[in-house]
């Protein structure tokens, strides 16, 4: 006759196990934002928070964000009052019910990346064809002076 495990064991070990693994997958869902990082944050609103349906307090973000010098997926929260004062903090060092809330939106943040990397290449397309209208302009002005 085997031991049989407690409910406590086995809630445990099932808690430890898809925690971990959910960790495991942020922080690879971390190195694929980190690829197509356009270079600036980039965030997605997840919800926005009160004590009283007229007056919303705060509002929550996942957000790709450089915390120094590394470029991590991050939970935000800032004042409704103040949105452009964000305080980001690591999604892996979160609370577990922030990163199940923020896991749910990493398609979304995935997107917002991709599209703004788009808009990245475009403009960089754009300077640069700028640059060797101005860079051709001058060489003629000044002729082939070296």
């Amino acid at each position: 006759m085997g031991v049989s495990k407690s409910r406590f064991e086995v809630a445990d070990a099932e808690f430890r196990t898809w925690t971990e693994r959910l960790n495991e997958t942020i922080s690879d869902a971390e190195s694929k934002a980190a690829e197509i990082n356009p270079g600036h944050d980039v965030h997605v609103h997840l919800r926005t928070v009160s004590d009283d349906d007229e007056f919303p307090e705060f509002a929550e973000f996942l957000g790709m964000v450089k915390i120094k010098d590394r470029w991590r997926l991050a939970f935000g929260t800032c004042s409704v009052d103040d949105p452009t004062d964000l305080d980001w903090t690591p999604l892996l060092e979160c609370s577990l019910d922030q990163r199940l809330s923020a896991s749910g939106h990493i398609e979304d943040l995935l997107e917002a990346l991709l599209v703004a990397r788009e808009a990245q290449a475009r403009n960089a397309h754009e300077r640069v064809m700028q640059l060797r209208k101005v860079l051709s302009s001058f060489s003629e002005k000044v002729g082939g002076v070296e």
